[in-house]
């Protein structure tokens, strides 16, 4: 479990100390207010750590230009050094790297708890694009960062032999919401039911991201000790699907997987309030710039205490429109 994350000059962060739920950690923000930079560097890190070289692993998920980890420094500030500290998990040790007139570090505090799986599901969904990149991404340098390559390493995965009673209970869920189960050949996945097999290229993209979901948890990528970061979950899913979404990701927390999501979705984050139990953990950050810091933000275990909240801001600005119309017209 991942319980705290400590940034310093890193990209938008002048300095950001933040720790998280052991559940689902939900981020809200105005666009380059880092949400998806806090998701990246996380699982840049900790997957770096897994084959012991972390400055490699962030500088493949970021992809700065000509792969100068510099460029992630904040407005690349060369007397300043740039930290990143994860604490919560059981591997690593301290690393340096030097740049130029300054340095980059990379740390960890090690506490007695274990990560397993890393999963990080992007915003462009990559199933139909799935024949021939893996090996495109090993043979050319094509500017795809590497969370593309590895959802796709994660999907391609065999299932397991024997899934628990509740896993197999959310496959099922999952099997109604998208009309079938998914198989794979010659790395192009198919939707089958009892009309067929429909090739991913002809499925909704918002089904194509329910059965990712299903993929994983046949395979095991999202079990017990997991850790799922996804950015903008409800992009190109229809609107009804949100709450099956949402029941399905509350269940997998219940079942100890750690989520750390970005969104902009309004009605996302009021189902996971509103369907969130007393022994659910879900937290909301509300980011925002700030002078100081760079970026600045506020926590909260409800999403009435989310504050700032563009969202719900531009949702009344709408109500408000729709009123102000509303009166016109009757005049009229």
């Amino acid at each position: 479990m991942i319980e705290r994350l400590k940034l310093k000059n890193f990209t938008a962060f002048k300095e950001l100390d933040m720790e998280f739920a052991p559940g689902v950690n939900l981020f809200i923000g105005a666009n380059g207010t880092g949400k998806t930079h806090i998701l990246k560097v996380m699982y840049g890190y900790l997957s770096g750590a897994v084959v012991l070289d972390i400055i490699g692993a962030i500088v493949d998920v970021f992809l700065p230009f000509g792969k100068d980890i510099s460029r992630l420094k904040h407005h690349r500030r060369q007397d300043h050094h740039s930290l990143v500290q994860i604490a919560g998990f059981k591997r690593g040790e301290e690393v340096e790297y030097e740049l130029r007139a300054s340095k980059i570090v990379l740390r960890d505090d090690i506490i007695d708890s274990e990560i397993g799986q890393l999963i990080y599901i992007p915003v462009k969904e990559m199933l139909a694009n799935a024949p021939g990149f893996l090996s495109l991404y090993a043979l050319r340098q094509i500017h795809f960062e590497k969370i593309y390559q590895d959802i796709l390493v994660r999907a391609f995965l065999d299932p397991l032999r024997e899934l628990p009673p509740e896993m197999q209970k959310l496959m099922a869920k999952l099997e109604k919401r998208i009309g079938g189960k998914v198989i794979l050949r010659k790395e192009t996945f198919f939707l089958k039911n009892k009309q067929g097999e429909l090739e991913f290229d002809l499925l909704a993209e918002g089904l194509r991201k329910l059965a990712l979901l299903w993929l994983l948890i046949q395979n095991g990528g999202l079990s017990k000790g997991s850790v799922l970061f996804w950015d903008e979950p409800e992009a190109n899913l229809n609107p009804e699907l949100l709450e099956p979404l949402v029941d399905v990701l509350l269940e997998l927390q219940r079942q100890g997987v750690q989520m750390f999501l970005a969104t902009h979705d309004y009605a996302l984050l009021k189902l996971f309030d509103l369907k969130k139990t007393e022994a659910d953990t879900v937290r909301f950050f509300s980011l925002f710039p700030d002078k100081e810091k760079g970026v600045g933000y506020t926590a909260s275990d409800g999403y009435l205490g989310t504050l700032p909240n563009p969202i719900s801001e531009a949702s009344e600005r709408l109500f408000v429109m729709e009123v102000q119309k509303g009166f016109k017209e009757r005049r009229q």
